[in-house]
């Protein structure tokens, strides 16, 4: 899938076994840089919210809650914004299992406590590595914005997105993931949404 969160049936993935979702902020549910739900996804995160509840949704963002926020006051305050709990994992995607183990209360030494928990974000080598990585469904999502994003970020999609799109092209898939294979989930993903209204 590579469209915005507006095409996640969120009620789907809780049926199908998803225990929550985690979000990156930028160019997911925001526009870059920005401390509130961008306006036409508004509703799709209520969605989200209504359908894992608050304590299973977090929002997981390379700034806000990362070693560059100083005593974790971003992510407080994003959070209060948001009304969605911000992870304080102290790091950068990819980094950050732990962390969001702790939060979801998962044991600190299960290898597959994230496999029942779905990473959904705009970017190949931070949100879909980090899912990837730690046995996660990942469902990536398609950019915003291109204003006021992060020059070095913006680069560096460009490239994942090539290398992305090379190592498809030599045969590689991605990690098999047992709830990727669940019907309703297939369904989903491989559904075109409708076209934007004018």
């Amino acid at each position: 899938m590579d469209h915005d969160i507006k095409a996640i049936d969120w009620k789907t993935l809780a049926s199908a076994g998803v225990r929550g979702v985690v979000l990156d902020k930028d160019n997911t549910i925001t526009l870059p840089y920005s401390r509130t739900v961008y306006l036409p996804l508004v509703n799709s995160v209520r969605a989200a919210l209504s359908a894992f509840g608050t304590d299973n949704v977090v929002v997981f963002s390379n700034s806000a809650g990362s070693a560059d926020d100083v005593g974790f006051a971003e992510a407080d305050s994003l959070s209060a914004m948001l009304g969605i709990p911000v992870l304080k994992h102290g790091g950068k995607k990819p980094d950050g299992a732990d962390a969001l183990k702790a939060h979801f209360g998962l044991p600190d030494a299960s290898d597959d406590g994230l496999a029942s928990y779905a990473m959904i974000g705009d970017r190949h080598l931070t949100d879909v590595v980090f899912g990837n990585a730690n046995g996660m469904l990942t469902i990536k999502t398609e950019l915003l914005s291109t204003e006021n994003d992060n020059q070095v970020a913006s680069i560096m999609r460009r490239y994942e997105a090539k290398y992305a799109a090379k190592l498809v092209a030599d045969g590689l898939s991605a990690p098999d993931h047992p709830l990727a294979n669940h019907p309703d989930i297939v369904t989903m993903l491989s559904t075109t949404p409708p076209p934007p209204k004018p």
